[in-house]
């Protein structure tokens, strides 16, 4: 598996995709940039082309009041707001509290998760996994762990 991610931000969402296969049920970017649950509605008429030009959404973080996209893991906090630093500080012990509110920070381009390794039980065998490392962020969703690039 794969832990580094492409970043896209939408209008309503920064997203963390993977050009790897998917499947019924996964969350996906199409080339026009419209965002669907894979393998329902129109979708049947798909070509092989179309499935790979997809996207698989891996995790995101909505914008404003974007509805949440169920049971896709959320990226953790991406931009920090100025605005909210400002007035949770004391302005005067900032010498440049003006220079800082006039940086404009970069977008970010990957997302690099990281991994836990993880036992599988299973009959008279022992199985070890890499899967992405999660925790439960300030919302009480299931977040991705890692930084951006």
């Amino acid at each position: 598996m794969n832990n580094k991610f492409q970043i896209i931000e939408t209008d309503n969402y920064w997203l963390a995709v993977s050009n790897e296969l998917i499947k019924k049920g996964d969350w996906c970017i199409n080339p026009i940039g419209y965002l669907e649950v894979f393998g329902y509605g129109y979708q049947a008429s798909y070509t092989k082309e179309d499935i790979l030009s997809c996207n698989k959404i891996i995790a995101y973080r909505p914008k404003g009041n974007a509805p949440e996209l169920d049971g896709v893991d959320w990226l953790p906090e991406i931009i920090v707001d100025i605005e909210k630093l400002a007035k949770n500080s004391d302005k005067s012990k900032c010498k440049h509290f003006e220079f800082i509110q006039s940086l404009k920070q970069p977008k970010p381009k990957w997302f690099i998760a990281k991994m836990e390794e993880v036992a599988k039980p299973m009959p008279n065998i022992h199985v070890k996994t890499w899967e992405l490392k999660t925790t439960t962020n300030e919302q009480g969703q299931k977040a991705l762990i890692g930084k951006y690039e």
